[in-house]
């Protein structure tokens, strides 16, 4: 790993104190009916207000604190500069369109995700437009050119922190300025932006699929924390931390992905507290909400003992919010 690497997170291993079960006086065939009762009341899973797999461990850390103290959250960065993310020559024709993937293809747009083949390997094309459109000055920051801007900075630091390699995070191949063709219908929803578009180069993962209340176990739960931690130790603060931007993969390994609203040291409006925050928001979806829906009777082959509060009560992809 890199000589840039440090833990800038002192809580991220504390969610290995979770229970590795539910506790029974939630997860007992009784209970989980119970719940289950309320949910088709109510749509509110009761099981979501309960420590069914313990408290959250991120909670009781800087508890009174409502912002960063100077003294106590600022963190030192990166030892040595972060190379900047490596630029590309990539022709618009050495492009063969796949698949979309995410985005507005209609026009009205930030950025559009794309499925393509370039020399031979299928990879991810992230496309950001370039200059912002009046419509955009409500985004606060997260139109085009700044989710561009902010997602080449978070793989630049992942990069050079390992966190790519080790595969918490897809490899990025680069950046480069894309040429749009008119002929490459694909890329329609940027013909008439006034100036050529941004892109990202990404790993493709074949076998991934978004988290949710089917795949998610207590060990994929687990491991999606162990990935965020990678991606603070790199100093990277996603800020959009929800099952569709972790991709789970068949052997239950976690895969962080969409860095596009993320800031990344040396932003000094990256703190640890910042970060404690963000991993206490992501230990409640994954164990307070996410695998709590499950524990309700589940098709087999599930294992109930496995599985975290939606999920804990049977919901599926369909009954879920998130």
């Amino acid at each position: 790993m890199a000589s840039n690497c440090q833990h800038v997170v002192m809580v991220d291993d504390q969610f290995l104190s979770t229970r590795h079960t539910p506790d029974t006086q939630y997860a007992s065939p009784a209970a989980i009916a119970n719940a289950r009762r309320q949910w088709a009341q109510t749509r509110d899973n009761p099981l979501n207000d309960v420590p069914v797999y313990g408290p959250n461990p991120y909670r009781s850390l800087w508890k009174g604190y409502k912002r960063s103290d100077p003294r106590i959250h600022t963190l030192a960065g990166p030892s040595a500069p972060i190379p900047d993310l490596k630029e590309l020559k990539v022709r618009c024709s050495e492009l063969t369109w796949l698949e979309n993937l995410g985005g507005d293809f209609e026009g009205a747009h930030n950025s559009c995700v794309y499925k393509v083949l370039y020399r031979g390997r299928a990879c991810v094309l992230k496309v950001y437009r370039r200059s912002s459109r009046d419509e955009d000055e409500w985004a606060n920051g997260l139109d085009g050119p700044s989710r561009f801007k902010s997602e080449r900075k978070a793989y630049a630091n992942l990069l050079d922190y390992g966190v790519c390699n080790d595969g918490y995070a897809p490899m990025c191949h680069g950046w480069f300025t894309l040429h749009v063709d008119r002929n490459a219908k694909w890329l329609s929803p940027f013909f008439d932006d006034s100036a050529p578009p941004s892109a990202l180069l990404l790993e493709f993962l074949p076998e991934s699929e978004q988290l949710n209340v089917r795949n998610i176990t207590y060990e994929v739960a687990q491991n999606a924390m162990h990935a965020l931690a990678r991606c603070h130790a790199a100093g990277v603060l996603h800020r959009d931390i929800n099952p569709r931007n972790a991709l789970v993969l068949p052997d239950g390994r976690v895969v962080i992905i969409d860095f596009d609203t993320a800031l990344s040291l040396p932003d000094k409006r990256v703190s640890r507290l910042e970060m404690k925050w963000e991993s206490e928001s992501a230990w409640n979806l994954y164990f307070q909400q996410m695998v709590c829906s499950v524990l309700t009777p589940l098709p087999a082959p599930t294992k109930p003992g496995l599985q975290l509060p939606d999920k804990l009560i049977g919901l599926d992809t369909s009954q879920t919010a998130y």
